[in-house]
């Protein structure tokens, strides 16, 4: 069998979950593809989809350097 991943869920006030699977989805395999390990690729995944379902505009502007 293979191995299994997780990570903690980011705490946030949820204004909107429209977008929280496609930006956790993006943002994981944008890390993971340029060579980022599974669980650095999974912790950035869950902070950027927490900062989306924070706003609630499905597509928050945001600075990638407010995810490091």
């Amino acid at each position: 069998m293979g191995k299994e991943y997780s990570c903690s869920a980011q705490k946030v006030e949820v204004k909107s979950t429209v977008g929280a699977g496609d930006s956790f989805s993006a943002a994981f395999l944008s890390k993971y593809i340029n060579n980022c390990d599974i669980n650095k690729s999974l912790n950035h995944a869950s902070k950027v989809a927490a900062f989306v379902v924070s706003e609630y505009d499905a597509v928050p502007d945001y600075q990638l350097e407010e995810f490091k």
